[in-house]
This record gives C-alpha cells, sequence and structure tokens, in this order.
C-alpha cells in the first residue's frame, strides 16, 4: 500500500498531527511522534515514508493535507 493510500485512510485528526509535524520539524517528527503509547510506532513509520518523497511533491502534499482537514 502507498503513502497516499495509507493517509487516506487516518483520521481527520492524525492527517493533520502527521503533516504538521512533518512540516515544522521533518526529520525530527518521526522520534517525536514515537512517543505516542497508542499510535506512535503507526504514525513514526509513516513519517518515515513522507520523508522519503522528494521534498518537491513532499511539501505541497503536506501542504494539502491542513487545508482540507482543517
Amino acid at each position: 500500500m502507498g503513502i497516499l493510500e495509507k493517509l487516506h485512510k487516518l483520521e481527520k485528526s492524525e492527517k493533520l498531527l502527521i503533516a504538521i509535524a512533518v512540516l515544522a520539524d521533518g526529520e525530527k517528527s518521526a522520534p517525536i511522534l514515537a512517543l505516542d503509547k497508542e499510535k506512535g510506532a503507526k504514525h513514526s513509520e509513516l513519517v518515515k515514508e513522507l520523508l522519503e518523497v522528494q521534498e518537491e511533491i513532499r511539501l505541497p502534499l503536506l501542504g494539502s493535507i491542513v487545508r482540507q482537514n482543517m
């Protein structure tokens, strides 16, 4: 399953959390999100996958996620 499909399956609040975390902290967001006992591992893995996407694609994608889920 691709990153877009994984993001699409998340709740609105999870999408926002991940998008804002990556936009604000980049690579540092994965270990920070991993601290969540409930969904940390899942969110951290999604962040790592997002960081593999080219920046020219990732940044507009995350911006769109934030706008669509506010």
